[in-house]
């Protein structure tokens, strides 16, 4: 098993920035990710910046036409930008079963309304939130968090990286009896480094128990134009080969024992994954619409990445998650 120590020291160190914060980049271009969001250099020794860990449904690059698909009902969805898409429905793949208009929004809680379905209010953070009072989040009516563990570089190198508040905030978020997942921002561009980043991750676990399952969280890097960095480490991974890396990454974290999951927005579902390949695993979805537009079948939906929770500095990532 590769070890957290030896990746560490591969390369120039890639520091993720703050999820739906704007930074100034020093001396390249405005780069962003799939949230349309700019990007920064932290390290200062990056060509394009750094990547954001937020999940969203951003690009806009993509043509609408491309779907991968023939035949079949279709969707028109809009992206963060407004621009409209249009996909073809799989209908091989576990269909949406919830009721869109039983969504409702308060403040920055979002409930469903329906005795029958249960449902959980929860956070995504990492070290950009700093110091996290997670007893204040628990009390804010907040019951689970999934925390990145660990992300990789999108330059040349593509360094695999811990995040440093990673374990501090597992351990304070359990004594505060909140429900603990982790995530990856993954940038491999095949299989073997899907495996490398699901290693990564399982070595700095170290057997640590979840409540919540362990995420796959494949993002594209952007310019302020919403177009795919030709630099990217990313930028010309295709379709098949973004599945074929979700299935690897899965399959050797549940056969450590762990649940995985995919992350995913409405563009990636549409365009950069085969859905029918992947019905196996559970999804967390991103959309920041009044309600999920995806017509397959998510157990977490994050709607929004500017949310207010007690405990937390500046704006979160916010989800809902369905219960079985």
């Amino acid at each position: 098993m590769v070890t957290k120590k030896s990746l560490v020291s591969m390369g120039a160190l890639f520091l993720i920035t703050v999820s739906a914060a704007v930074f100034a980049l020093s001396g390249c271009g405005d780069t962003k990710n799939d949230a349309g969001e700019v990007l920064s250099d932290e390290s200062g020794d990056l060509r394009m910046g750094e990547s954001s860990e937020d999940i969203s449904e951003g690009e806009d690059l993509i043509s609408s036409e491309d779907t991968g698909n023939t035949g079949g009902d279709t969707l028109t969805f809009r992206d963060v930008r407004g621009k409209e898409h249009r996909m073809v429905i799989d209908g091989s793949v576990p269909s949406n079963p919830y009721d869109s208009s039983l969504f409702e929004k308060s403040g920055d809680k979002m409930s469903y309304n329906d005795p029958s379905q249960k449902t959980m209010l929860g956070i995504d953070v990492s070290r950009h939130q700093g110091d996290i009072d997670w007893e204040a989040v628990a009390d804010d009516g907040y019951e689970f968090a999934f925390i990145r563990i660990a992300y990789r570089g999108y330059g040349d190198t593509g360094s695999l990286n811990e995040d440093e508040t990673a374990l501090k905030n597992l351990k304070e978020a359990k004594a505060n009896g909140i429900k603990c997942g982790v995530y990856i921002f993954s940038q491999a561009v095949n299989t073997d480094e899907a495996l490398e980043e699901a290693d990564f991750v399982l070595d700095i676990l170290d057997g640590m128990e979840l409540e919540m399952p362990v995420v796959y969280d494949p993002e594209s890097i952007l310019d302020d134009e919403g177009e795919k960095i030709p630099e990217a480490r990313t930028s010309t991974v295709t379709k098949e080969e973004f599945t074929a890396e979700t299935i690897a990454f899965c399959d050797r974290i549940k056969e450590a024992g762990y649940e995985p999951m995919v992350y995913a927005n409405m563009l990636w579902e549409a365009y950069e994954l085969d859905m029918s390949s992947l019905t196996q695993y559970p999804f967390w979805y991103a959309d920041y619409e009044d309600s999920p537009q995806s017509p397959y079948a998510f157990t977490c939906w994050q709607y929004t990445n500017e949310g207010k929770v007690n405990g937390v500095s500046g704006a979160c990532d916010i989800n809902i998650r369905m219960v079985d």
